[in-house]
């Protein structure tokens, strides 16, 4: 049988019964389940070091405040 092209884009293919179902498409859902955990960890690990960081700031301050007064005013001895 003959088929003219446009015909042939019309033609449906079916898989036979023996073949193997066919492959998820990529992306598949399980790809997306392991990427956005990864992503989840990542920002709870940014978290805590934000934390730390925040902190550690906190530290400096109250460290820089005690020493403020005697840079500005530095004792001097006559």
């Amino acid at each position: 049988m003959n088929l003219k092209p446009a015909q042939l884009h019309h033609q449906k293919s079916y898989s036979s019964a023996n073949e193997a179902p066919a492959k998820p498409e990529f992306p598949s859902a399980r790809y997306f389940q392991v990427h956005f955990e990864h992503l989840e960890s990542q920002q709870d690990e940014t978290k805590r070091c934000l934390e730390k960081l925040q902190q550690h700031m906190a530290e400096l301050y109250q460290r820089m405040a005690m020493l403020t007064p005697d840079l500005i005013n530095p004792k001097v001895k006559k």
